[in-house]
């Protein structure tokens, strides 16, 4: 039998990074529940700041065997696309046995 690959994308606008990093991790969560096999944190500008800590809550919160992390001037989910300006998208999937 062939296992389903689930992945989830979240995408926050939220200038506070704490509160961005608490809606991009629960929607995630929603959507795969936890202990992904792999996620990648993207941030703009304003949140990189914080990028140790954010990292830190992801693997905390989310329990992610593997994490990836980027910055970048714009960033893309759900089909938009948000540039120059306070912006997070978390990218999770349980791939299963590879």
């Amino acid at each position: 039998m062939v296992e389903r690959v689930r992945f989830a994308v979240a995408l926050s606008e939220h200038p506070d990074a704490g509160v961005a990093i608490g809606e991009v991790v629960g929607q995630v969560l929603e959507r795969i529940g936890p202990g992904p096999d792999m996620a990648v944190l993207f941030l703009t500008a304003p949140h990189v700041a914080e990028a140790g800590r954010l990292g830190r809550v992801v693997r905390e919160t989310l329990g992610a065997r593997h994490l990836l992390g980027a910055t970048a001037v714009s960033v893309l989910a759900h089909r938009q696309e948000v540039e120059e300006t306070s912006a997070m998208v978390l990218w999770a999937g349980h791939t299963g046995p590879v």
